[in-house]
């Protein structure tokens, strides 16, 4: 009889995970490599990944993350009481002349910075507030979003 198992480990995990699986008095040995062992170890971050996940079923926010550490991106929690609940992840072009800060929660992208402002609003899909331009992922491809303000912080 097949099963299936579903494995969720603790967000912070970030190494490597050996499960024994006992049938028939036999054992199977199963090694995973944690998906973001290499890229997401900041405990902070990983935290507050896995309180968007418990916030809002099905969010993209930890792929998000993941794919903005890939493009060059830096992930950091926010200081302070710790009641923040996004997480900022900061690109800094090769030249250094420009600086590129986004704001990630569960549903959304957001672009905060004065001098990012006019671009931003050039970027398909985005939703202007009074004080940032949000990018909400049932709305757009955050791949795109990602790289695009990527691109925009290279091009300086």
């Amino acid at each position: 009889m097949a099963a299936t198992i579903t494995i969720h480990p603790d967000p912070a995990f970030t190494g490597k995970l050996d499960i024994y699986i006992h049938s028939d008095g036999s054992v199977t040995t199963v090694t995973m490599d944690a998906p973001e062992a290499e890229l997401l170890k900041d405990p902070d971050v990983l935290a507050l990944l896995a309180r968007h996940e418990a916030a809002t079923a099905g969010t993209p926010s930890r792929d998000v993350v993941r794919h903005a550490v890939q493009l060059g991106y830096d992930a950091k929690a926010p200081g302070g009481t710790g009641q923040a609940k996004y997480v900022r992840l900061i690109y800094s072009a090769p030249s250094h002349k420009r600086t590129v800060t986004l704001y990630i929660d569960s549903v959304k992208i957001a672009s905060g910075g004065k001098e990012q402002w006019e671009f931003a609003l050039s970027i398909p899909g985005r939703e202007p507030s009074s004080k940032d331009i949000r990018f909400y992922y049932k709305d757009v491809d955050y791949k795109t979003v990602l790289q695009a303000f990527k691109d925009w912080a290279d091009a300086a």
